[in-house]
């Protein structure tokens, strides 16, 4: 979460705008191209990280705290809805913590965002996953968006990731 326009004029995100700014001046961050498969139409499958590196392990605490928050969620929802405007049918959006997370790193945080697509009287949903991970004094975030159920493959992507940024500090 580098951007500091991520969330820009976005209410219940003070917290990760201020975390995000922090990032943004005092890490280098490294960022992968966005992944998409190849999807029939009607099909939205997509996958990005970026890597924030901190000199130290508690200056990176500092961005994985602001997604622990409890204002977290809303602050996704909300830039969620934002994004959409008043776009014809799309949203609202609803968020949760995603609890069962690959056990890999030093700290960890995910939240899921469904957001109803609606066209011509069909409704789908789409999956919006945020995760971010603290490896040693290093943030790796993930992007994930899948359409209709969520993302599958969270696992095979986080885990050798969060593994080689940790082993790459040792």
């Amino acid at each position: 979460k580098g951007s500091s326009t991520e969330f820009k004029g976005v209410p219940g995100c003070k917290k990760q705008r201020s975390a995000a700014d922090d990032a943004r001046r005092h890490a280098k961050a490294g960022r992968s191209p966005q992944f998409s498969a190849p999807t029939s139409p009607g099909q939205a499958t997509s996958a990005a990280s970026t890597v924030h590196a901190f000199k130290t392990p508690k200056r990176a605490s500092q961005l994985t705290d602001a997604f622990h928050l409890g204002s977290a969620p809303r602050c996704i929802q909300q830039q969620l809805d934002r994004s959409a405007g008043d776009a014809a049918g799309v949203g609202p959006a609803t968020t949760a913590a995603i609890t069962d997370l690959p056990a890999v790193g030093d700290d960890r945080v995910g939240y899921q965002s469904a957001v109803p697509l609606t066209s011509q009287g069909q409704t789908v949903l789409l999956y919006y996953e945020v995760m971010e991970y603290r490896a040693g004094r290093a943030v790796v975030s993930f992007a994930f968006t899948s359409l209709g159920q969520p993302f599958q493959q969270v696992a095979d992507i986080v885990t050798p990731v969060v593994t080689r940024v940790q082993q790459a500090q040792a």
